[in-house]
């Protein structure tokens, strides 16, 4: 569970550190910090500039529901590291009512955007610096 939570965590600031490499959006926040909360927020505003469709919304309003499920969780990314979390409750109970069979399922489609998406913005990016159309 821990490791679903940080590949999200990590992909957010990707996009985050690409979107400010490539000149589209402005850093507002250190990228050491585990709050999902507010990488999701700034990775919105970034795509918000790109959807152009129903679809491509509703499919950032799911990404934003599994992000909103995991900051219940684990909002500061400590409850899954260790078999107890940081106030001394056992992580282990926790994780015995996850399906982690459908966790993966779902992370792995969220997975599947954010990495597209990057993509899509390392692209955009490599046509503005090279000038090219």
């Amino acid at each position: 569970v821990f490791l679903y939570r940080h590949y999200i965590e990590l992909r957010l600031k990707s996009l985050i550190s690409l979107g400010e490499e490539i000149k589209l959006i402005e850093r507002n926040q250190k990228l050491n910090d585990h709050d999902l909360s507010k990488l999701c927020g700034n990775v919105e505003s970034l795509l918000l500039r790109f959807m152009d469709s129903e679809e491509e919304f509703k499919i950032i309003q799911n990404i934003k529901r599994v992000i909103e499920d995991f900051i219940i969780v684990d909002e500061r990314a400590t409850a899954f590291r260790d078999s107890n979390d940081r106030f001394g409750n056992n992580s282990v109970n926790l994780v015995a009512r996850i399906n982690l069979k459908q966790l993966s399922d779902i992370v792995g489609g969220v997975a599947d955007v954010l990495d597209g998406i990057f993509s899509m913005l390392y692209d955009r990016g490599e046509l503005r610096i090279t000038g090219n159309k």
